[in-house]
């Protein structure tokens, strides 16, 4: 948005609002994540069963990390 004097600014907010360390490495991550779950499949498809059962125990494992806590 362009305000009166000419210059651009932020549609909304405050404009000197910036996000933190622990906010940026979450979006990051969040991201990386996120965007693995969804082309990993792609990747897998060829090698047939054999990612099933990489699935399988990744899941597996887990799970017993989970529970051990």
């Amino acid at each position: 948005m362009i305000s009166g004097d000419g210059k651009l600014r932020p549609a909304g907010g405050p404009a000197g609002r910036r996000l933190g360390l622990a906010a940026a490495t979450a979006l990051v991550m969040g991201n990386m994540i996120g965007s693995g779950v969804f082309l990993l499949p792609a990747s897998l498809a060829p090698f047939g069963w054999n990612a099933v059962l990489g699935w399988l125990v990744t899941i597996a494992g887990t799970l017993v990390l989970v529970l051990s806590v």
